[in-house]
């Protein structure tokens, strides 16, 4: 077993980047409006204040309650909703103050942020779970420290010494941890009867299955954050959540998971694995122990129950290692799709009933679904390559004879395509 641990200077250096990430994610010139709750100091789009209030009404009620779950006191917080990249993500941080962003773009097919109902919920439930547990620091000595100097972003050996005796400890916590507990929060306080949180999503169960079947479930010191691009997720966040979960479905009885939490924001920095030892009596290599061999024993299960159904076969269209996104019929009886090979750029293909994959002529960066009329005509949206992080996408409409236009509005995500009283109308998914 490799022990648990963050490398200091990288995980402190990490804290300065975090602090300026909002200024990737606001475009030069949007002018915001602010909305106030109790808790809460929203900073919006000015063009959407109007409609956005009921959702920072309701960001109010949720911090509100997860707050008291978890015993924090909630101080007035920075929400930071922007709609200036063609993604949907979020992000939190603590140092050198309190924000958390949201993404008002939808989740895309080929985003690592599974697809589901209300993603701004969703992502904000998972963002203020970041924040309770970093903001909050029960020890004296760092929040007097932390009174004086404020919340230090290192750049010389004295300020990395301050930095490390005052910051709030569970921010320099395992990754694997801190996404555990954001998605189990997804999972907790899901209120869509259609997605409920990762830790009960069947993609991830999925990947458990196959990762139980390769003998591929990391090993205990390996439940960490690595790169893995298929499907929608990495390491931490896939077993992050299987930790976690097991926690809350085994121990929740004599410890929550905020009262987990709660543990490791008594622990100085980096040192992890004693957190749950004062209520648990182990600590968390023992328990991530247990909790790997229970998964591997669980999906076995589930494995052995596959096996003795009828095994239904399927003839793959498109070659191995390659990701595609929603196809769309064309006239003909092919599939149009965009199609990333792990060998060139993506690019829209056609490809028939025998497998036979041709170009189609338009390149797919954004790897969009794709949907068609029977006549042939294809909707998709697509963005250039290109240095300028404001580049928009815009949607393209191909005729049944092969011509292509592009509208001219921009970030028009997932389009579709009808017809209405004689005519083509365009209907499109368009964030708000």
């Amino acid at each position: 077993m490799r022990p648990l641990r963050l490398p200091l200077v990288t995980a402190l250096a990490a804290l300065s980047f975090s602090a300026v990430a909002s200024d990737s994610f606001i475009a030069p010139g949007v002018r915001l409006a602010v909305i106030d709750t109790p808790h809460l100091h929203a900073l919006v789009p000015a063009n959407a204040a109007e409609a956005l209030k009921p959702k920072i009404a309701r960001a109010e009620v949720i911090y509100a309650a997860m707050a008291k779950d978890a015993g924090y006191t909630p101080r007035k917080l920075v929400l930071l909703v922007t709609d200036d990249l063609d993604t949907h993500n979020g992000f939190s941080t603590v140092t050198p103050f309190p924000i958390i962003n949201v993404q008002l773009a939808p989740s895309l097919q080929p985003s690592f942020i599974f697809t589901g109902h209300d993603e701004f919920e969703r992502t904000l439930v998972h963002e203020l779970a970041h924040h309770i547990s970093n903001d909050r620091d029960p020890n004296g000595f760092r929040r007097t420290l932390s009174n004086i100097f404020g919340r230090i972003l290192p750049n010389d050996y004295l300020s990395l010494l301050i930095a490390y005796l005052s910051t709030p400890a569970h921010q320099t916590m395992p990754s694997f941890w801190h996404e555990g507990g954001a998605q189990w929060a997804e999972t907790e306080y899901a209120t869509s009867p259609v997605w409920g949180g990762r830790g009960r999503d069947s993609l991830t169960h999925m990947v458990w299955r196959l990762d139980a079947a390769a003998g591929g479930i990391p090993e205990v010191g390996d439940w960490r954050l690595s790169y893995h691009e298929w499907p929608f997720g990495s390491h931490s966040y896939l077993y992050g959540v299987a930790y976690t979960r097991w926690l809350a479905g085994n121990l929740g009885e004599r410890a929550s998971m905020w009262q987990l939490i709660e543990r490791q924001q008594h622990r100085w920095p980096f040192a992890f694995n004693g957190g749950p030892e004062k209520i648990l009596g182990n600590d968390h290599l023992t328990l991530i122990d247990r909790a790997r061999s229970d998964l591997v024993a669980e999906q076995q299960r589930n494995l052995a129950t596959l096996k003795t159904k009828p095994i239904t076969t399927a003839k793959r269209l498109t070659p191995i290692n390659g990701t595609v996104g929603a196809p769309a019929w064309t006239k003909d009886g092919q599939l149009f799709a965009a199609y990333n090979s792990p060998y060139g750029d993506p690019e829209f293909i056609t490809v028939d009933a025998r497998g036979d994959v041709d170009d189609a002529g338009y390149h797919a960066w954004m790897m969009s679904p794709a949907r068609s009329l029977p006549d042939g005509t294809l909707v998709f949206s697509e963005a250039d390559v290109t240095t300028d992080p404001w580049n928009r996408s815009r949607v393209s409409v191909v005729t049944p004879g092969g011509h292509r236009v592009q509208l001219k509005q921009e970030r028009l995500l997932q389009p579709d395509i009808r017809y209405h009283e004689d005519s083509i109308a365009r209907s499109f998914y368009i964030p708000t």
